[in-house]
């Protein structure tokens, strides 16, 4: 998570002349940044086993596209992630 924490970081500092946006940095700077894909396989078992990291996911679903930075998660039954979480997503499959 130090990692991404970085990123993010260096992201909106790159972003902050460009209506913090990663579409609109990489139309218009020159320092293009590539998109980030995360990929969650069964959601439920991620979050058993990293709890702490619940309220990071929520946010990073939230802010992650606008910086660059987007989710493929993936869970047994649709039930198993909260609503908020759910309505975050903009593209479900069936």
């Amino acid at each position: 998570m130090l990692k991404i924490n970085k990123e993010i970081k260096k992201r909106k500092s790159y972003f902050k002349d460009y209506n913090n946006s990663f579409v609109e940095n990489n139309a218009n700077s020159t320092h293009k940044v590539p998109l980030i894909v995360i990929a969650i396989r069964d959601y439920k078992n991620f979050l058993e086993n990293n709890k702490e990291l619940e309220e990071k996911y929520t946010t990073l679903l939230k802010e992650g596209p606008g910086l660059g930075i987007v989710f493929i998660t993936s869970v047994v039954e649709a039930n198993q992630l909260s609503k908020e979480i759910a309505s975050s997503f903009k593209t479900v499959l069936g």
